[in-house]
């Protein structure tokens, strides 16, 4: 069963519509690159210029954008999805699963963003 435990909530204004559990970049739109951390994870649906709750820090309920094992490192997909991390030095490692996950499930994730080494 996911759950989110949030140690820094922040609300924004969507510049974009945004899918519930989903990457979040800092110009509030849907995080669809690969190379560049992530502001934080949607918790729910919103729609241009609603102000929405976003998870910055702790654990958050995140989508998979393919299967995931617990204790992957993850990273974001191209639409905003999470997806088991390639181990790219280029691409940031965005969290860490803390439990499996099939393509488009959600599942929890601890939030730590760093380049993979």
């Amino acid at each position: 069963m996911s759950q989110a435990v949030s140690l820094l909530s922040l609300t924004a204004a969507a510049a974009d519509s945004i899918a519930a559990h989903r990457a979040v970049a800092f110009n509030k739109k849907q995080h669809a690159n690969t190379a560049v951390p992530m502001f934080g994870v949607s918790t729910r649906d919103v729609v241009t210029g609603e102000n929405f709750v976003l998870t910055v820090e702790g654990t958050a309920v995140c989508e998979a954008g393919g299967a995931i094992a617990a204790n992957d490192a993850v990273m974001v997909s191209t639409n905003g999805t999470f997806v088991k991390h390639d181990s790219s030095a280029t691409k940031m490692v965005v969290g860490y699963a803390l439990e499996a996950a099939a393509d488009g499930a959600t599942f929890e994730m601890i939030i730590r963003q760093h380049k993979h080494a």
